[in-house]
C-alpha cells in the first residue's frame, strides 16, 4: 500500500498519543500538540480518524498501558496505526516488534509514524521499524544508567530518594533526608527494649511484641503493629541505626540513628540464636511446605525428592502413598508439580502485589468482598474510639515519662480528638459501605516488605507468607489458587 496514494480508499487510521511527564516537559511532546499534528496529517490524506487512544504519564517501557491495551483489543476496527513518532509506540525493541509483526500485520493494519515518514506497507519500512526500535531502547537504556547513577550518587550524600519513610521518620523533600518522627521512633525503641528484655528479664518474641503494641492502641503512619513482620523489619531494618542500605550496598551515617549500634547487633545476635533454636516446619527448605493443598481431593501437598531423580516435586498426599492416614483419594489425578516452577508462580504474584500499585486494587475487586452490615460496622467504630482512647493514654504516658515535647504531645493529642469526635458522630448515622475494607492493612504491610522480598532467605519470606497467605491450591490442569489471606 502507498501511503500517499491512499486518498483513494478512506482508511480507518486509530491515532496512538503517549506522553510522559519528563517528555511533556521538556522536550515538547504534549498530548494536544501530538493530536493536532496527526489529526491534520489524516485530513491532508483523506483518512478516516476511528479513534485517539492516549496514554498521558505512561512510561514506553512496557504494554502495560491502557490506551495500548485498547488499541490491541479493538485492532480489527482499523486499517492503519499511526502514532507521531516510533517512541511513543514503545521504546522497547521487542515490544514494538511484537505489536507490528503479532498484532498489527496478522490483522492486515499498517502501522505509520508521521516523523521518521515510513509505513509498514513496504519492506523498507518494515526494516526501518527494527532498526529504529533498536535506537530507541538504547536511549531508554542509558536513561536508566545515568539516572541509576543519579540516585546512587544522592544516597552517598546521606540523601533519600523514597517519599515513603520507614517507620520511626518522616521525609524532608527541601533537604532530601530523613527526619525523625518523635511519636513513632519512641515506639521503635519500645520495640527494642521489648525485644532485648532486661534486668534478668528475657526478651519476647515478635508476634508477642505485636500483640503488646496493639492492645496498647500504638498506630504509625502505615497502620498499626498487627503484624509480627511489622516488628520484624523494624528489628531488622539498618535505617534504624542511621545507615542506608541502596542497590545492595550499606552506606554508613545518612540520617539520624534511633539505636545505638550496639543495641542493633544485639538484636541480630538474638533473633539468629532464636532462628536457629527453632528449625522445623517454618524452617524448611522448602518455600511452599505447609502451604499448598490438592484442590482435586483436599489433601495436603508435600514437597519430595522423586525416587531416581534428582529433582523435587510437590506431591498430593493422596498420590503419595508413603503415608497412608493423608491419603483422601487414592485416584486423585492432581498432577506433581516441578517445585522451581510452583515456587515460581507464587513468588510472582507476591512480586505483583508489592510492586504494582494497582495489582491489589483489581486482586480485591475480583475476590467480591462483602460488605459488613450495620451492626458489624458500629463493632468496628466503637473498636476504632476505644483504639484512640488508648492512643491518647499512652501519649500522656510518654509525656509523663519525658520522652515526648509538649508541643509534640499537644499537636497529637489535638488530631486524636478531632478524630475521636468524628467518628463518635459516625456511630449515630447509617454507615457507608466500604468496598475497599482491608486494603489499607494490606497495602501498608506490602510497602514494608517490598525492600526484603528479593533478598529475603526461604526462612523469611515462608514468615512473609504466613501472613499474606491462607493457602494455595493445585490440581491437574495447571491451576493455581492463592487464597489470599487479607481477602
Amino acid at each position: 500500500m502507498d501511503i500517499f496514494n491512499a486518498v483513494e480508499k478512506s482508511l480507518r487510521v486509530a491515532l496512538y498519543v503517549r506522553v510522559s511527564t519528563v517528555e511533556q516537559a521538556q522536550e515538547g511532546y504534549s498530548i494536544d500538540e501530538q493530536k493536532r499534528r496527526l489529526v491534520d496529517y489524516c485530513k491532508a490524506r483523506g483518512w478516516i480518524v476511528a479513534e485517539v487512544l492516549v496514554d498521558p504519564g505512561y512510561s514506553g517501557s512496557n504494554l502495560n498501558r491502557p490506551g495500548i491495551q485498547t488499541l490491541i483489543s479493538h485492532i480489527k476496527n482499523y486499517d492503519m496505526v499511526l502514532v507521531y513518532k516510533l517512541d511513543r509506540l514503545s521504546r522497547s525493541q521487542r515490544d514494538t516488534l511484537y505489536l507490528i509483526e503479532q498484532v498489527f500485520l496478522p490483522n492486515h493494519v499498517d502501522f505509520v509514524s508521521l516523523n521518521e515518514s515510513f509505513d509498514t506497507s513496504t519492506p523498507f519500512g518494515r526494516a526501518m521499524i527494527g532498526i529504529l526500535s533498536v535506537f530507541a531502547q538504547l536511549e531508554r537504556e542509558q536513561i536508566k544508567e545515568r539516572t541509576a547513577m543519579g540516585r546512587l550518587a544522592r544516597w552517598r550524600e546521606g540523601k533519600s530518594m523514597s517519599s515513603r519513610p520507614p517507620i520511626g521518620y518522616d521525609y524532608d523533600p527541601e533537604a532530601g533526608t530523613l527526619v525523625v518522627n518523635e511519636y513513632e521512633a519512641a515506639q521503635i525503641r519500645l520495640i527494642y527494649q521489648l525485644y532485648l528484655g532486661g534486668d534478668g528479664e528475657p526478651g519476647w518474641g515478635y508476634q508477642k511484641i505485636a500483640d503488646y503494641m496493639q492492645a496498647h492502641g500504638y498506630t504509625h503512619k502505615y497502620g498499626d503493629w498487627r503484624h509480627k513482620q511489622t516488628v520484624y523489619l523494624a528489628l531488622s531494618n539498618p535505617v534504624y541505626v542511621g545507615d542506608t542500605r541502596y542497590n545492595g550496598e550499606l552506606i554508613l551515617d545518612t540520617h539520624e540513628a534511633l539505636v545505638s549500634r550496639e543495641t542493633f547487633a544485639l538484636a541480630k545476635k538474638i533473633h539468629d540464636t532464636r532462628e536457629e533454636r527453632t528449625r522445623g516446619a517454618m524452617r524448611s527448605n522448602h518455600l511452599l511446605t505447609g502451604f499448598v493443598y490438592c484442590a482435586c481431593c483436599g489433601a495436603r501437598v508435600s514437597c519430595v525428592l522423586r525416587g531416581g531423580q534428582s529433582r523435587y516435586y510437590y506431591v498430593c498426599y493422596s498420590r503419595n502413598p508413603a503415608n497412608p492416614t493423608m491419603v483422601r483419594d487414592p485416584d486423585c489425578p492432581c498432577k506433581s508439580w516441578p517445585k522451581e516452577e510452583l515456587e515460581a508462580v507464587v513468588d510472582y504474584e507476591v512480586r505483583q502485589l508489592i510492586f504494582d500499585r494497582e495489582a491489589l486494587g483489581r486482586l480485591v475487586k475480583r475476590s467480591a468482598i462483602a460488605v459488613s452490615d450495620p451492626e458489624d460496622h458500629s463493632a468496628a467504630l466503637q473498636r476504632k474510639l476505644e483504639n484512640l482512647d488508648k492512643q491518647i493514654a499512652r501519649l500522656m504516658d510518654l509525656y509523663q515519662d519525658g520522652t515526648l515535647p509538649v508541643d509534640l504531645l499537644n499537636e497529637r493529642v489535638k488530631k486524636l480528638y478531632a478524630e475521636r469526635e468524628a467518628l463518635a458522630a459516625n456511630l449515630t448515622e447509617a454507615p457507608v459501605p466500604d468496598e475497599s475494607f482491608g486494603m489499607a492493612d494490606a497495602r501498608a504491610y506490602l510497602d514494608e516488605i517490598g525492600p526484603i522480598w528479593d533478598k529475603a532467605t526461604t526462612a523469611q519470606k515462608r514468615e512473609i507468607l504466613s501472613v499474606l497467605v491462607n493457602g494455595v491450591y493445585v490440581r491437574e490442569d495447571n491451576y493455581v489458587q492463592i487464597d489470599w489471606a487479607f481477602l
